[in-house]
């Protein structure tokens, strides 16, 4: 595991260094980095069955550890550290942050499931080191690109923003089209954030035929947030629910992805009325990976 750097980040407390530092080293034979299982939802006929469409299921990371220190209150201190940062009795996720040899990084939320009970035997144990068959099960099992795509759409005129610069399109009624690449190798979910003054936001994905549209009314101030991603989806304004004002036809869509892994272009159309210099859009996603 020399050629990656592996760090778990508990729900609280300080990361953890599995890679070679802070005592600890993931050894061979580990597992499921790569392609996570799956599960086909059929659809039956009388003679045959028939893909409805495929699921997903939780990623489990088989990562042996091994324990190596000096002293034997070293040895203690190290193993309840360990246990420490993978206690899962709150059923709170954690992070495991992997740095790949060519310098991408990624990570993926997951949970404590099995291997620290300590089992000893001559070959897995002495008084001074240990191996552990450590496992994670990731219920989202999509890696994610830690670093957001941020986009920033603008009636005002220019000024600096990193890693972006606004996009200034035209004032008035429409912000106007715009290229959104997905790189990943799965659906990125946005989270809008609009700030008025404006009416009525349109957001429309071109490539998909997708929509989102609100019959609201912005003034200058207030800021609504649409968090299309699974499990958090909400639409608000502080803390006023918008969900009541999203048309019937619309839905809280993602940037889809290309199925040979190659990057997506895909046209979305912003459109607001009477908007002016306050005005703003923010696009912001992560893109996700089926594998490390």
């Amino acid at each position: 595991m020399t050629e990656m750097t592996v760090v778990w980040q508990p729900p609280t407390g300080s990361p953890l260094n599995l890679s070679g530092a802070d005592n600890y080293q993931i050894v061979l034979p580990d597992d499921g980095w790569y392609m996570p299982p799956t599960s086909l939802i059929l659809d039956y006929y009388e003679t045959h069955a028939m893909v409805s469409r495929v699921r997903l299921e939780p990623r489990i990371l088989d990562l042996p550890i091994y324990i190596d220190t000096q002293t034997q209150a070293g040895f203690v201190a190290a193993v309840q550290t360990l246990i420490n940062a993978f206690n899962s009795v709150k059923g709170l996720e954690g992070t495991l942050q992997v740095t790949r040899q060519d310098g991408a990084v990624r990570h993926i939320k997951g949970i404590y499931f099995t291997g620290l009970e300590g089992s000893r035997s001559q070959d897995t144990y002495n008084t001074l080191w240990m191996e552990m068959p450590l496992a994670i099960k990731c219920l989202d099992p999509a890696w994610y690109d830690p670093t957001a795509k941020v986009f920033i759409y603008t009636t005002a005129a220019p000024t600096n923003f990193f890693p972006f610069f606004p996009l200034v399109l035209s004032a008035g009624n429409v912000f106007g089209n715009t290229i959104v690449t997905n790189g990943g190798s799965l659906d990125a979910w946005p989270v809008w954030e609009v700030k008025g003054p404006g009416t009525n936001p349109l957001f429309e994905n071109l490539a998909t035929g997708k929509k989102l549209q609100f019959t609201t009314v912005l003034q200058v101030g207030e800021t609504l947030v649409i968090d299309t991603r699974p499990g958090k989806k909400s639409a608000v304004v502080g803390s006023l629910n918008k969900f009541p004002d999203i048309s019937v036809d619309s839905s809280l869509w993602p940037l889809t992805f290309n199925d040979d892994g190659s990057p997506k272009d895909q046209t979305v159309s912003i459109t607001m009325s009477n908007t002016d210099s306050n005005s703003e859009v923010k696009l912001t996603f992560n893109e996700r990976y089926l594998s490390l």
